[in-house]
């Protein structure tokens, strides 16, 4: 696994993210920071596979809409830990990455 630069946070955010090949699927991301996220997804894209995302903060009214490329994947439930995908941002706005930040400081500081 990489490295991680930013902190994060726990998270139970829905999300919709789609494939190159046109596939969408509906989840949830459950670690979240400024640099990607985890996905729950069991069947996993292959790593370094790009995506589009879209999820919404519950401390920022507006939807993100980001691409992401796939870092690492766990393709089955493993000590307790949910099969899915770790995602790298790729051009993630300004704005969205400072709503990022806001919502892992209010989850951090326990104000939601």
């Amino acid at each position: 696994m990489m490295q991680r630069r930013e902190p994060r946070a726990q998270a139970s955010l829905r999300i919709t993210y789609s494939e190159p090949s046109g596939k969408h699927h509906e989840t949830f991301i459950t670690h979240v920071g400024g640099g990607g996220c985890f996905i729950i997804s069991t069947t996993p894209p292959s790593e370094g596979t790009p995506l589009h995302l879209e999820f919404t903060l519950p401390t920022h009214h507006k939807p993100i809409h980001v691409g992401g490329k796939v870092a690492w994947r766990r393709s089955e439930y493993q000590g307790g830990r949910p099969a899915g995908i770790g995602v790298t941002f790729q051009n993630l706005s300004t704005n969205d990455k400072e709503a990022i930040r806001q919502y892992i400081d209010a989850v951090l500081s326990r104000k939601i």
